[in-house]
């Protein structure tokens, strides 16, 4: 249904708006006296902040995405980023300052799946996993 795991954020917006809902129909609820009217300003605008940050959470989520596949192991994201995330295994030449360092990563969840530059120059560059020296012959 959705790209990512909203459910949470659409479930807790769902509830905040169900706790109004309850608390405005009841007849019993304490918010009803006459004393309590800014205690349920309060609640209400509590819960305004609560559903505004629960949607700025998960568009602040996919807006870097350039994809998004949600399957049974979980969320892939592909991001495109700029160093200074990069780092230099030992022995590698530094690279000029005014070389491109965009580059693109696979992740899924919080765990990084590897990333490879966009620059032609260093497209064909070992990254996270991998370096010169890892592959055996």
């Amino acid at each position: 249904m959705f790209p990512a795991f909203y459910e949470l954020h659409v479930s807790l917006a769902m509830c905040t708006v169900l706790v109004i809902v309850v608390h405005r129909y009841d007849p019993t609820s304490p918010f009803h006296q006459e004393s309590s009217r800014p205690a349920w300003l309060i609640v209400n605008a509590l819960a305004a902040v609560v559903i505004i940050s629960l949607f700025v959470m998960a568009r602040a989520q996919s807006t870097a995405a350039i994809l998004m596949a949600r399957n049974f192991y979980g969320v892939l994201r592909v991001t495109d980023e700029v160093g200074p995330n990069v780092v230099m295994l030992n022995g590698e030449k530094q690279p000029p300052v005014d070389e491109d360092s965009r580059f693109r990563r696979l992740t899924n969840g919080t765990i990084s799946h590897g990333l490879q530059f966009l620059s032609p120059a260093r497209r064909d560059q070992s990254t996270s996993y991998y370096s010169p020296n890892s592959v055996s012959v």
